[in-house]
């Protein structure tokens, strides 16, 4: 027993100490900021679940529940029960995005969910350079993207994850569609409830509209040309959790997260959350090296419905000049 403790204690050190180093360099060099507006698709960056959105986003060490299907498919294995969950967001520009999800358990170790995610806009007015006030055309702008899918345990303390998912664009007549896949693996311990998990989200090929548009020359000869191709928005995601205080029915969880997208620079996301009888819930979370989000609020209720568990969270985020946005969501295990 003493020598596995051992050997428990010396893995969790040397993922922590492997998580400092990331945190204090850039382990996967990149051009930073030169690269934002190179990807597509980007709807997908956009995070799902109230209580994420309240930690900062660092969430992929520490989620077992529905939202698992977006942030890390391996937390999926550790959920109790089976269950649904729905999320809106109110993004800016007024847009509204929303998650829904299920899962449903195959057996005590493997676990199948699925889950759409859409980003709309009320129709908007077309408008041009002899109509600025609206040419009597609308335009519209709808993207979603449905996935299966598939987690495991390999063992009692290690689970791995894929989801498979179709993803589409959708602005005016342009169309992005594709497939794209998520991996993740999560590693549990019981030395101080510390978790480790590695992600990669937004795996595929590059996209581009179909079809074809007019380009005018410098000779002034009219052509069609193809549209150019975007990767997809892909992110590495490095993250650990542990809980340094659990004191009866009070407990303290902490969790950090490296994020890595290929179209911006490396950011990073650290979060708290209070727990008070499994009930009641407060958490708070900041985003570091990012021009846009910073610090993030939120709290949460659950409770037990007859022979199911309800939740119901709220979180807000700081956009800095682009004021705040808020989360809601809901939960239902059975």
């Amino acid at each position: 027993m003493v020598k596995r403790q051992t050997v428990t204690a010396s893995i969790i050190i040397a993922i922590l100490i492997i998580h400092s180093i990331a945190f204090g360099f850039n382990i996967f060099p990149s051009l930073g900021g030169t690269k934002s507006g190179t990807a597509g698709m980007t709807f997908l960056k956009i995070g799902v679940g109230a209580r994420s959105a309240a930690l900062a986003g660092a969430y992929s060490a520490t989620c077992t529940d529905i939202y698992s299907l977006y942030h890390n498919p391996a937390g999926l294995a550790w959920s109790e029960q089976n269950g649904a969950a729905f999320s809106y967001r109110s993004w800016v520009s007024e847009l509204h995005h929303n998650f829904v999800g299920v899962a449903r358990h195959i057996n005590e170790n493997n676990v199948l969910g699925l889950s759409l995610i859409t980003l709309t806009t009320d129709p908007m007015p077309v408008t041009d350079e002899y109509h600025p006030t609206g040419t009597g055309e609308t335009i519209e702008y709808a993207d979603f993207a449905a996935g299966v899918s598939y987690s495991t345990k390999l063992t009692d303390y290690f689970s791995c994850g894929l989801t498979l998912k179709y993803a589409q664009e959708n602005i005016g007549d342009l169309r992005l569609k594709t497939v794209l896949i998520d991996l993740g693996t999560l590693y549990q311990t019981d030395f101080y409830g510390t978790r480790f998990a590695i992600n990669m989200a937004n795996f595929g090929n590059r996209v581009k509209p179909g079809g074809t548009y007019k380009y005018t020359t410098v000779s002034g000869s009219m052509i069609d040309k193809e549209y150019q191709s975007f990767s997809p928005p892909t992110v590495f995601k490095v993250s650990a959790a542990f809980e340094p205080l659990v004191s009866g029915q009070n407990k303290i969880t902490c969790v950090t997260q490296l994020n890595h997208p290929t179209d911006n620079a490396e950011n990073i996301s650290i979060g708290a959350e209070y727990s008070m009888s499994e009930i009641l819930f407060l958490r708070g979370g900041y985003l570091l090296n990012s021009d846009v989000e910073n610090f993030s609020l939120g709290a949460g209720l659950k409770l037990d419905i007859k022979a199911a568990k309800g939740s119901f969270d709220y979180a807000y985020t700081s956009m800095r000049d682009l004021g705040g946005i808020s989360v809601f969501s809901i939960g239902l295990e059975f």
